[in-house]
């Protein structure tokens, strides 16, 4: 849930869902909205050409290398169609990047689309890429070792064109045919998962409207289990987790958007007390299978109150601090309250990071601004 766009083993889909009062006002202000559009072309000057040979990918070293159990430590990449270049055009600008943090996970998140807030249908839409694409990221990936999530979302483009729309609101009039159009869209993309050899397919995020058809879950969760070998799991939204209905055992994602009434001067330790307390509260047995799959925020003034706001131009100058130690303050909450692993979001698929200007990111961006060693900081912890 954003309220400007994004420059975000069996699973449990047993979650309460929002009231329409508060699911009005969450949508008013959601992070969970479609991320900025960026054209290639404006993302910096490309490096020159070199008659050199070319550098050895990165690879993350087999020490670092992620196994059953371990901590996840992700950066997701929104992968989406710009123009009528291929999705993964920057596949090994970012993988390099990624895994220079020292991260030993990466989250593919692309978009699919439903038909308005009353929808009738789920498909891949002018910015989906293609399952090839998909596939390709996938192996590129697993190659340089590193866990691999596959995550599609709801793109919310035509969704907040309705008063209080976003993917957690929309109610379909025929829930029954809804859901067979979402298995039939989401088929291809399991398939090239599995070909890829990913580890995780998130099976729905933030669809905090639709949380409560637990029927309709467990029939998506059976078929996609035909297709992918793999973990499958289930994304809440920060504010609706249902913790009593939520079974033991399955792997949870939550996105990480809670306010904290603190001024800009608070320091990283009163972040991370006031995260804490918010994860800390939720069950051990169940924190012990969650994974935070998206912490991020704007460095402008004011956004430790309103994290799930993107920030703008009129909202004052880029603050790096406040959004370096939201980073720090977020990874040692997750790691305090003994959950499974972060994941910050996000590196833009159409980007190539080592060409980034750290001036004309947006207010989101955090690639060359101080918030990037804090990411380095938190993947060098054990």
């Amino acid at each position: 849930m954003r309220p400007v766009r994004r420059d975000g083993s069996a699973t449990s889909f047993t979650t309460i869902t929002a009231s329409a009062g508060l699911a009005l006002l969450l949508a008013a202000c959601s992070p969970f909205q479609s991320p900025q559009r960026v054209d290639p072309g404006q993302s910096g000057a490309q490096p020159s050409p070199s008659s050199s040979k070319p550098p050895e990918p990165q690879r993350v070293p087999a020490a670092r290398q992620w196994h059953e159990g371990d901590f996840q430590y992700g950066l997701q990449t929104y992968v989406h169609r710009v123009g009528s270049g291929p999705a993964d055009r920057n596949t090994a600008e970012i993988l390099d990047y990624v895994i220079g943090l020292g991260a030993n996970s990466i989250a593919f998140s692309f978009p699919i689309y439903t038909d308005g807030v009353r929808p009738t249908k789920v498909y891949a839409g002018k910015e989906t890429p293609s399952p090839q694409e998909l596939e390709r990221m996938v192996t590129e990936a697993k190659k340089r070792g590193l866990r691999v999530m596959v995550r599609p979302l709801i793109d919310e483009a035509n969704l907040k064109t309705t008063p209080g729309g976003w993917r957690g609101s929309i109610h379909p009039p025929d829930v029954a045919g809804w859901f067979g159009s979402y298995q039939k869209a989401l088929k291809p993309f399991l398939a090239a998962s599995a070909r890829g050899k990913a580890d995780e397919f998130v099976l729905a995020t933030e669809l905090s409207s639709l949380q409560n058809q637990r029927t309709k879950w467990r029939t998506v969760d059976t078929h996609a289990a035909r297709l992918f070998p793999g973990t499958l799991s289930f994304t809440f939204n920060w504010d609706a987790m249902d913790e009593k209905k939520a079974r033991l055992g399955d792997e949870l994602g939550l996105d990480l958007y809670f306010a904290v009434h603190l001024g800009d001067s608070a320091s990283v330790e009163q972040l991370t007390n006031a995260l804490e307390d918010v994860l800390a509260a939720k069950p051990k047995s169940l924190r012990a299978n969650m994974v935070v799959q998206e912490v991020g925020i704007a460095a402008q003034s004011g956004m430790y109150r309103h994290p799930w706001f993107w920030g703008d131009e009129a909202r004052g100058p880029i603050k790096p601090k406040i959004q370096a130690n939201w980073f720090t303050a977020a990874c040692r909450a997750v790691k305090h309250a003994d959950l499974d692993g972060l994941y910050y979001w996000m590196v833009d698929g159409n980007s190539d990071p080592s060409a980034i200007d750290p001036a004309k990111q947006p207010p989101a961006g955090f690639v060359g601004r101080p918030a990037e060693a804090s990411i380095k900081a938190c993947f060098s912890e054990d």
